[in-house]
């Protein structure tokens, strides 16, 4: 017979503490190809700012909660088609983008922020443009969405 436990105590106290920031490493992807990039028979290896622009392309690029593969991570992507195929106003559009990119971007801790938000429809595409700030430097950034 198990002894009933009515209450339980810990004494100790578990706190968070701030992750420190480890830059990325990845492999090249061509992203007009769609296959990763090689060199002498090997996957060509990419670290830092190069990572870092691979991943916030990929990210732009994937639809949110569409792919199995991110269940563990619903968040991870955006959603743009919605607005690829209306008549919605520009200025909608730009801000409706803006507030996607940042919630997709920011939580990678090598981005401290976004500034300078474009998005132009055009023919089924969507073309955004924005500035990162990493904590390797400041670059412009533009990403074409298909609808």
């Amino acid at each position: 017979m198990l002894p009933k436990i009515t209450e339980l105590v810990f004494n100790e106290t578990i706190t968070q503490t701030e992750q420190p920031v480890v830059p990325g490493k990845s492999f090249l992807f061509d992203f007009e190809t769609g296959e990763f990039v090689f060199s002498n028979g090997k996957m060509i290896e990419i670290t830092g700012k190069e990572a870092l622009k691979q991943w916030i392309h990929k990210t732009i690029l994937t639809a949110r909660q569409r792919f199995v593969v991110y269940m563990d991570n619903p968040d991870h992507g955006i959603r743009a088609e919605d607005l690829i195929g209306t008549n919605y106003p520009a200025d909608f559009i730009n801000k409706s983008m803006e507030n996607e990119l940042k919630g997709a971007l920011l939580v990678n801790q090598e981005i401290n922020s976004l500034t300078n938000f474009s998005a132009v429809k055009s023919e089924g595409k969507l073309s955004v443009s924005f500035t990162v700030n990493s904590i390797y430097d400041t670059f412009p950034e533009e990403v074409t969405i298909s609808g």
